[in-house]
């Protein structure tokens, strides 16, 4: 048997809330539709774009946190394998066959929510450049983007499981 690779990693905006659901198990299931935007010049110089549309699968503790923190038009870095889902159309009784990412856990890799961390790395940017103008001790303003930090955290803001 030879050896094989399967690794995806994508960067888009999610389509729709994500679909939460429970399996007959009681796992906890989320599908997420993201929109991966590809744009280029044609041969005359018109700016041409096509969006691909991937349908993601989260599973258990990673179904609950896209559940919680995903929301349409958030900016999403996800990491997993590809897998081909197969049913029969209970129309034409023909298999159907789909490939989706299944996200799988990795560590902190395996989702990305980017509009908190772009957030957070404005407020950190704002603070610094207060500091730079105040010329105030690089210590002063760490313990000050701690204490923002720390607000962000007490209020559910981050920093985020993923």
């Amino acid at each position: 048997m030879s050896a094989s690779f399967n690794s995806v990693v994508i960067l888009g905006n999610v389509v729709r809330d994500p679909d939460v659901r429970f399996t007959p198990q009681g796992v906890q299931v989320a599908d997420v539709s993201i929109a991966l935007n590809h744009t280029w010049k044609d041969e005359s110089g018109t700016k041409r774009e096509e969006v691909t549309y991937v349908d993601c699968v989260f599973w258990s503790k990673l179904a609950e946190i896209a559940g919680k923190y995903l929301k349409k038009g958030s900016q999403v870095l996800i990491s997993g394998r590809l897998h081909q889902d197969s049913w029969i159309d209970k129309q034409s009784g023909q298999t159907r066959r789909k490939i989706v990412v299944v996200v799988e856990f990795e560590g902190r890799d395996s989702i990305r929510h980017l509009d908190v961390a772009r957030r957070l790395v404005l407020e950190f940017l704002q603070i610094l450049r207060l500091f730079i103008r105040m010329k105030r001790p690089l210590d002063d303003f760490l313990a000050e983007f701690l204490i923002v930090l720390d607000f962000h955290t007490r209020n559910g803001h981050a920093p985020l499981p993923f």
